[in-house]
């Protein structure tokens, strides 16, 4: 698997695990009863959720053994970042900005310059 594909996997995968845990989440904070009282949705959406992000974070290790961690940090939590911030427009109805998209335009022009500077030293 190349590192392009590693980075950009690890960013769905944490991504959908936070989406997942987000959705969850509010069931969890009404279950006086304890997890065993929860409506099942909420708890497969926690459940799937915690899974996708143990496993995001098993890619994390992947690229860790392949790239230099000043390429790997920002370039990964860069995308995750930005993915993160689409679906939570998109999927959660969450408000998206004019600074929030100029944000999102620096972090990926950070990405270029960052990954850019790799090539060239």
């Amino acid at each position: 698997m190349t590192n392009v594909l590693l980075i950009a996997s690890y960013a769905v995968l944490s991504v959908l695990g936070l989406l997942l845990l987000k959705l969850g989440a509010p069931a969890l904070r009404n279950a006086n009863g304890g997890l065993a009282h929860l409506p099942l949705k909420p708890l497969l959406q926690v459940a799937s959720g915690g899974i996708l992000y143990v496993a995001s974070f098993a890619l994390w290790l992947a690229i860790l053994s392949r790239v230099d961690l000043a390429i790997a940090y920002p370039v990964s939590i860069g995308l995750t970042l930005a993915l993160l911030a689409a679906v939570s427009a998109f999927v959660l109805k969450e408000s998206l900005g004019l600074t929030h998209l100029l944000g999102i335009g620096l972090i990926f022009a950070g990405i270029v310059l960052v990954t850019r500077a790799t090539g060239s030293s």
